[in-house]
């Protein structure tokens, strides 16, 4: 009688060490709901919702065009992925959504995106459809206006985005990621 709570103990304290080093091992449990619909403007004027990117993994950053630093270092490593992917980079479609839509028109997104991969698709929108896709992204982003300057920065999230050919999150990379990085994550899921 005495034997079977030592036996049940011993089981407990065995599941329990055995879900301590799985859960300590880095791996993570369950999904996370990160992405989901958009209904955005591209540079064309034409509207562009996360549907049309289906059957193509999706890589989407969002920032804007006046950012001083992590956005021009990521759409630079987002360039030098869709190269390294070379024909590859076909099935992804890279995404940069403005985080600021008061000064980032198409127009402006166009002119600012030429200086990356042209392969790289500008969305823009409404404050509201704006706010819709960082919120469906947890991004964070709230304006800054620095002293004496008459303008204003946007505080934003860095995370790009890895999406799967049914817009199904797979993973994100911080500001510091290498292209290598993010084009061997894509090239594990084609």
């Amino acid at each position: 009688m005495r034997a079977l709570p030592l036996l049940l103990l011993c089981i407990s304290a065995i599941a329990t060490v055995a879900f301590w080093q799985q859960s300590s091992s880095g791996h993570a449990y369950g999904k996370a709901n990160i992405g989901g619909g958009f209904q955005l403007v591209d540079t064309t004027g034409h509207q562009t919702m996360e549907a049309d990117f289906r059957g193509r993994m999706m890589l989407v950053y969002m920032g804007y065009s006046y950012c001083p630093d992590v956005c021009p270092m990521t759409l630079s490593t987002m360039s030098e992925t869709l190269k390294l992917l070379g024909p590859d980079a076909n099935k992804v479609a890279a995404i940069f959504i403005t985080l600021d839509p008061e000064r980032d028109t198409p127009q402006v997104l166009h002119t600012y995106l030429a200086h990356f991969d042209k392969r790289i698709i500008g969305l823009t929108g409404s404050k509201e459809a704006i706010k819709s896709a960082a919120e469906a992204y947890k991004a964070y982003y709230a304006k800054s206006s620095p002293p004496n300057t008459g303008s204003y920065l946007v505080d934003h999230s860095g995370f790009l985005y890895l999406m799967d050919k049914e817009g199904k999150y797979v993973t994100h990379f911080g500001p510091d990621v290498k292209a290598e990085d993010v084009a061997t994550a894509i090239r594990k899921l084609l």
